[in-house]
């Protein structure tokens, strides 16, 4: 039988962290819990039953078939004390008081605290090993308390989230031990993010193995230069950190551990944190990983007219919205050749014109690389190149995908303050958008725009904040 995962609950003095934990474990709930003192390796253990998973939540896919096992143990919240030595620690569930915003303050001290002794403990297996061990993530879920009907938050959804980013964590929730309120979402949550964790560290043990057993001259980070607007070196993954590139020549199915990847499951190259192994799509959308991708727009410059395209409902990122006439990333190891180089993003843009519109990138001539930016959509993190092709003639036969259309407008009416707020439109940075409007405009000629879009145009740019040359 498997051991249970081991979540060490924390959190400032009078969060409420016994009475969830028993609410979590047996349903039960007093209102007079006495204080934890020290460490309560017996806070409580539960089992979650796949049976009572829902099937397309984030859990069930990652759940062991036989399920799994969870032991709280509980730090009181009035001292510090670290872990027992020695022990592994697979998640921590961080309480504050959702109706106290002092308690959500401190909980900052309390993370930094937790963080401190799992830095240490990993310094001094080093140590004793004389090398650096597999490191393996601790996945921290942030759980505010006692939210009983009729009580008011002290703490925003804004402030929540700003925590969160500051202190790179996915998850949040809100329970209410008195209520029994939010309790399988913050089980499941925590379960899930243990789980990923627990599939990252088999596959960087088993790269690690790899790497351990290869020869100095593959086992060097070789410089780069990222093609983002700073235009910084960066590293890249030493090629034996990569045991699931393709061979030279060869693009079938590769295997990392016990993860499969196919041919529809392209690997793209996770930037912004230093070397890291390259990762599937799926991957860096469920883990909010930052990867490189490309928009491209057709335009009409002197109109002013971008080709805007509605994707799928079934798309794997912006379902059902308008955005960009192509939006793809960039493969770490091109279509092209052997297919073992990585792509340039130039090389994508063409490639994804001809797969996403079934038209040659030849007929619009040359790509034109505008700007790049970063772009953050919930848990899609993404580096965009931005591509714009430049159309002087008619606008070629396009296939596209089923429930997918494509439309021409003005684009102040994509770029303007009226529509940044519609649901219609994918998301769009504010440097994204202002990178467009200044570009846009210094191929537009008024009259042409006049004549092509008319007082729709005018409407438009006096959501700039006035019309200007175009009404005259």
């Amino acid at each position: 039988m498997a051991e249970p995962r081991i979540v060490l609950v924390v959190g400032p003095s009078s969060s409420g962290k016994t009475s969830l934990i028993r609410r979590l474990v047996d349903g039960s709930f007093t209102g007079d819990a006495r204080p934890t003192l020290g460490l309560d390796l017996e806070a409580g253990r539960l089992w979650i039953d796949p049976d009572q998973v829902a099937p397309g939540s984030r859990l069930r896919p990652l759940l062991p078939a036989a399920g799994l096992e969870i032991a709280f143990w509980e730090i009181g919240g009035r001292e510090h004390r670290d872990a027992p030595r020695g022990q592994r620690i697979d998640g921590v569930l961080l309480c504050y008081d959702s109706n106290d915003r002092s308690s959500f303050h401190r909980a900052a001290t309390v993370l930094c605290n937790c963080r401190l002794d799992q830095h240490r403990l990993a310094a001094q297996a080093e140590s004793v090993l004389r090398q650096r061990p597999t490191e393996r993530r601790v996945p921290v879920l942030l759980c505010g308390t006692k939210a009983d009907a009729g009580n008011r938050p002290a703490v925003s959804s804004e402030e929540v989230a700003a925590f969160l980013e500051a202190h790179s964590m996915r998850d949040a929730t809100v329970t209410s031990a008195a209520e029994a309120s939010g309790l399988p979402e913050t089980l499941h949550l925590l379960a899930a993010g243990i789980l990923e964790a627990s599939q990252e560290h088999t596959e960087a043990s088993a790269a690690a193995e790899v790497l351990a057993s290869t020869a100095a001259a593959a086992a060097w980070a070789l410089p780069r230069r990222c093609d983002g607007a700073s235009g910084a070196l960066e590293m890249t993954s030493p090629r034996g950190a990569r045991p699931h590139e393709p061979p030279r020549g060869a693009l079938g199915v590769r295997e990392l551990g016990s993860v499969a990847i196919g041919a529809d499951e392209r690997l793209v190259e996770v930037v912004g944190n230093g070397p890291s192994a390259p990762r599937t799509v799926p991957r860096c959308l469920e883990q909010g990983l930052l990867h490189r991708a490309v928009h491209v727009w057709l335009c009409v410059p002197r109109t002013g007219a971008l080709l805007l395209r509605k994707w799928s409902p079934s798309a794997r990122k912006h379902p059902g919205s308008w955005g960009p006439t192509c939006h793809g990333e960039v493969y770490c190891y091109g279509s092209g050749g052997d297919g073992h180089a990585a792509e340039m993003s130039a090389q994508a843009a063409a490639r994804l014109v001809e797969e996403q519109l079934g038209v040659a990138v030849d007929v619009f001539g040359e790509l034109e690389h505008w700007f790049s930016c970063t772009s953050k959509d919930g848990m899609c993190h993404e580096l965009l190149d931005v591509y714009v092709a430049a159309l002087y003639g008619g606008l070629p036969e396009l296939r596209l995908e089923q429930q997918e259309e494509v439309d021409w407008v003005y684009f102040a009416q994509v770029f303007g303050k009226e529509v940044k707020d519609l649901r219609v439109l994918c998301h769009l940075e504010a440097e994204y958008r202002s990178s467009m409007v200044r570009r846009m405009r210094q191929h537009t000629v008024p009259e042409d725009v006049l004549y092509a879009f008319g007082e729709a145009a005018v409407r438009a740019e006096k959501s700039f904040g006035g019309a200007g040359a175009w009404a005259a």
